[in-house]
């Protein structure tokens, strides 16, 4: 992800072996919590901000993450469904090097 601007922050060793998937925390960016059987969005949408408050850069992701991201100021929009409308439900978050938030849904 790295290649959109997701992260540059190293995310550990992964030891992949032939024929399977390999599993692996991410311990730095976002991800939600929510209800049992809560349906996942459509879409989410990460801008990075930059100190005048305006985007920079956005990487998306369908579902409820987790998803890596750099270390900045961000904002969250959140679609539910497809062609639905996209509400933003962050306005401004600090995300620091090496954190992981969780964002209660």
């Amino acid at each position: 992800q790295s290649k959109h601007g997701a992260t540059d922050s190293p995310l550990g060793a992964v030891t992949i072996k032939a024929d399977e998937l390999a599993q692996f925390p991410v311990n730095t960016g976002v991800g939600f919590s929510y209800a049992d059987g809560a349906e996942p969005p459509y879409w989410v949408e990460f801008s990075r901000l930059n100190e005048a408050g305006e985007v920079e850069a956005s990487v998306g992701v369908s579902g409820w993450g987790p998803i890596p991201l750099q270390a900045g100021t961000y904002k969250v929009d959140y679609q539910a469904v497809r062609r639905g409308p996209m509400m933003t439900i962050v306005d401004s978050f600090d995300l620091p090097a090496g954190v992981f938030v969780e964002i209660e849904m």
